[in-house]
């Protein structure tokens, strides 16, 4: 939904319903294989992992701004917007890692491999008119006018990306409360993209792009286990996500429709970790518990823009976030057949640097909440003979949180509940479940973009689930 079309742009504001004259439509055809096999020698074990995943998906719906409209009556003119929009994704993966680890049963410990995985990927983006006919379906060519829904914008490319890693980690106990971990990978990832939008559509068909992205990552990480009862640890780690390519194009049309800073490369994602934590375990309570408190340093933080008149969903960069806070979580079981559980999250997220909005230092990281907070309690009992009975209670609470680094509108706290009853054999062949999401139905925004686009959350929903296992 468009929110300004109503006269309201506010995060927390699901007064507005989703309208459409189109039924919109998302099919998914995934196919998945993968096979493991593992070679037991004297002083270690070697094993070898493949997978090929393939995904094709075809999507449609309303344009911006998404209206009872069409073409025609569009609010913004005739043939000005409310049109329709499709998307087409064809993508294909095979993977290969080959990994060598040591004996569980040695004070050095040590695991190293090598990982490859080849990606191809088609991606094709549509606007068209909408003359009241329907939906098309579009894939690698546009429609014309004599259609049900003539093409306006058509913007396709072929995405051709290979990965590289090498990893090693060592493991070292040096006595029964000591115990030291030094890890490290290397990622290289090399993307290749090619334009492969008609020329009629774009004056850069054919156009290839190259890019390459890399970063070693190292890991280290110490335990103590002297005290009885729990464990004291502390960990530094440095993470990466691979950059890649926005839709080729859509940087030079964003800047015609007055979005700047969309660019049609983003950079690589790189995160430093400080983390310090204990686990608590007392048996003769049936409890357990653990905290933890870390400070996280983002560089060039993905940060997803939508632009609606372009149906263009991209990705930008953030130079630095900083995040620091603290997770809690317990379980305890009170008398034999009750345990009571729960977790505690708290973020303090801060913008420390933002070349392309310098106006939005200071302020809240988008999609990051305040706090979340979630407590359960599940109780078993044996109520028809052979089966085990166990009905699961939670609510949580997601703090307030941000959408747009400017801060634009904050989404207020929700509160959610769920239930859960489920029914296990005895012999392990049986389990039935029902269910119910969003117990109370309560009405919030799961998505909310700058510029008033709010995408509102499921309401309650429940199910049944049946599984038979035949061994």
């Amino acid at each position: 939904m468009y929110q300004p079309l109503f006269g309201i742009n506010d995060a927390d504001d699901t007064s507005v319903q989703i309208e459409s004259n189109n039924l919109g439509y998302n099919e998914r055809d995934i196919q998945s294989l993968a096979l493991k096999l593992d070679w037991q020698l004297e002083d270690l074990t070697v094993s070898f992992i493949t997978a090929s995943d393939s995904l094709e998906e075809i999507l449609g719906g309303e344009q911006f701004p998404f209206s009872r409209a069409n073409s025609a009556n569009s609010p913004f003119g005739e043939n000005n917007l409310d049109g329709t929009q499709t998307q087409y994704l064809d993508v294909n993966s095979t993977s290969y890692e080959l990994r060598f680890s040591s004996n569980d049963d040695e004070d050095l410990r040590w695991i190293a491999g090598v990982y490859h995985l080849q990606t191809e990927r088609y991606l094709s983006t549509t606007t068209g008119l909408d003359l009241g006919l329907g939906l098309p379906v579009i894939k690698t060519e546009p429609l014309g006018p004599d259609s049900i829904s003539p093409t306006l914008t058509f913007n396709a490319d072929d995405n051709d990306n290979k990965a590289y890693a090498a990893f090693v980690q060592f493991n070292y106990r040096f006595d029964e409360d000591n115990d030291l971990s030094i890890a490290g990978r290397y990622d290289m990832d090399k993307r290749s993209q090619i334009n492969r939008s008609p020329v009629e559509f774009d004056a850069n068909s054919g156009q290839i792009r190259d890019a390459e992205f890399k970063k070693f990552q190292p890991k280290i990480s110490y335990t103590y286990t002297g005290i009885d009862n729990y464990s004291l640890y502390a960990t530094y780690s440095q993470g990466f996500r691979s950059g890649g390519f926005n839709q080729n194009g859509v940087g030079e049309q964003a800047s015609l429709i007055g979005v700047d800073g969309v660019s049609d490369l983003y950079k690589a994602e790189e995160t430093t970790n400080y983390e310090a934590g204990l686990k608590a375990l007392f048996p003769k309570q049936s409890t357990r518990f653990s905290a933890s408190i870390f400070n996280t340093t983002i560089d060039n933080q993905h940060y997803f823009l939508f632009v609606g008149s372009l149906g263009a969903q991209v990705l930008t960069n953030v130079d630095e976030v900083k995040l620091i806070g603290g997770e809690f979580d317990f379980k305890t079981t009170i008398g034999e057949s009750l345990d009571f559980y729960g977790s505690v999250g708290v973020t303090d997220s801060e913008i420390e640097s933002f070349s392309l909005n310098p106006s939005d230092v200071g302020n809240e990281a988008p999609y990051v909440p305040e706090y979340t907070i979630n407590l359960g309690l599940q109780y078993t009992a044996e109520w028809i003979s052979g089966w085990q009975n166990m009905v699961t209670f939670d609510v949580n609470r997601i703090g307030e949180q941000y959408w747009d680094t400017g801060n634009s509108s904050a989404r207020g706290n929700v509160d959610l509940a769920n239930l859960r009853l489920g029914f296990n054999s005895d012999d392990g062949k049986w389990n039935v479940n029902l269910w119910a999401k969003n117990l109370f139905d309560t009405k919030y925004n799961a998505e909310w973009v700058l510029g008033g686009f709010a995408y509102p959350a499921a309401n309650r929903t429940y199910g049944i689930e049946l599984r038979w296992n035949m061994e």
